[in-house]
């Protein structure tokens, strides 16, 4: 099949589809859970929305990295991290935290002034645990990453047009500071927003591990999306066996990087057999949480490092659509995992959680569905690659 008689991509009108069905499946479950007991449905939302502000900070992750190690292998499918991580984005993060700051009594304990004047842990750790600091911690931070994600998608359209590389210094040096800003400002994001769900019980790797979960979905979505794709313009020779090698490598790293955090935490846990520590993993034993880990530990490590460890997985499209198919799917497992316990939703098979899920997906997949039909497709860097070689 010729360029001239290929299909076009449906990369958008797929995101679309997606979004649309998950909103009227969320929106249906949602008048089934609706003022169900325990306050279940606001605390249902924090799971799809936590599943997708991490999925968008995944791929602003990938977004960093790509303009400050100036990737090449990387441009073919910087218009959907783009489109991912665009301001129409943010903005629905930012009003779908609204709900969650005016509940937040009801989702935290922390928050709850009869709680707080009872425990004396909490009131030590009330100088982060208010709602000021996550004000700022959430608010703050999505309107940061908004100005600067908006900013480094203008400048790449600049040098798009222009293919002046002051553009693309501009997003390098711009970039560089942001990736370790960006470190910092997880921690503190998921700290507050996450693990503040048991007050009492902290880890020091569990940002870590929340940000480096959130990239794998990224790079999941990213191998899924366009390895369907690459016998359709503008892919056509583009997504061909050297980038699938390379995201599949980068795949395989961060599926190390993650089971590595995994490891550390429930090994660190278990050495050190304290009540206060050992308690997030009890919670985690009841069924069906305990089944779950086990799901995890061979969907989300053995399975994925043994096909990314195959040099053959890598090199073809296709199967490395299925897998990354895989990844994005086994992420949604891991999230369930480790937010809900502590949501303590009184609704078993937990259809609140999922209503969540479908409505802040939906929303999420129209966003960035309808973001990527306003790109031009394809970052190709011929002119930037000239003037390098000028």
């Amino acid at each position: 099949m010729s360029e001239i008689t290929a299909r076009k991509t449906s990369i958008s009108s797929t995101m679309m589809g997606i979004g649309a069905l998950l909103l009227l499946a969320g929106g249906g479950l949602a008048a089934m859970t609706f003022g169900a007991a325990g306050n279940a449905f606001i605390k249902a939302f924090m799971f799809g929305y936590s599943f997708f502000l991490a999925l968008t900070l995944g791929f602003q992750g990938l977004v960093f990295l790509h303009h400050c190690t100036r990737l090449k292998w990387s441009r073919p499918v910087l218009r959907l991290w783009e489109s991912a991580t665009s301001p129409a984005v943010y903005v629905a993060l930012i009003l779908g935290m609204i709900p969650i700051y005016l509940n937040l009594n009801v989702i935290y304990e922390w928050a709850d002034p009869a709680i707080m004047a009872a425990d004396p842990i909490l009131q030590h750790k009330s100088k982060f645990l208010n709602p000021t600091m996550f004000l700022l911690c959430t608010f703050g931070y999505f309107a940061l990453l908004l100005v600067v994600s908006g900013a480094l998608a203008a400048w790449q359209r600049n040098e798009d047009k222009d293919g002046d590389l002051k553009w693309e210094a501009k997003r390098a040096n711009l970039a560089s500071p942001m990736i370790l800003f960006f470190v910092i400002g997880n921690t503190f994001l998921y700290t507050i927003f996450l693990m503040s769900l048991d007050p009492h019980w902290f880890s020091t790797i569990y940002p870590a591990w929340i940000t480096v979960g959130g990239a794998l979905g990224a790079l999941g979505f990213t191998s899924m999306m366009v390895g369907t794709q690459s016998k359709r313009e503008p892919f056509i020779g583009v997504i061909n066996e050297k980038f699938a090698y390379d995201i599949g490598t980068l795949s395989l790293a961060f599926t190390l990087l993650w089971t590595y955090f995994t490891f550390s935490q429930f090994l660190i846990t278990w050495s050190g057999n304290l009540p206060e520590f050992t308690v997030w993993f009890i919670n985690r034993s009841a069924a069906p949480f305990g089944f779950l880990s086990g799901v995890l530990i061979f969907g989300q490590f053995l399975l994925p490092f043994l096909l990314f460890l195959h040099p053959p997985t890598r090199r073809n499209p296709m199967l490395l659509a299925a897998l990354g198919g895989w990844v994005f799917t086994i992420r949604f497992v891991d999230l369930f995992y480790i937010v809900v316990p502590s949501l303590h939703l009184p609704t078993v098979p937990y259809l609140p959680a999922l209503a969540g899920f479908g409505l802040m997906g939906g929303i999420w997949f129209l966003l960035a569905g309808w973001q990527y039909t306003t790109k031009p497709l394809l970052v190709t860097g011929i002119a930037q690659e000239a003037a390098h070689h000028a």
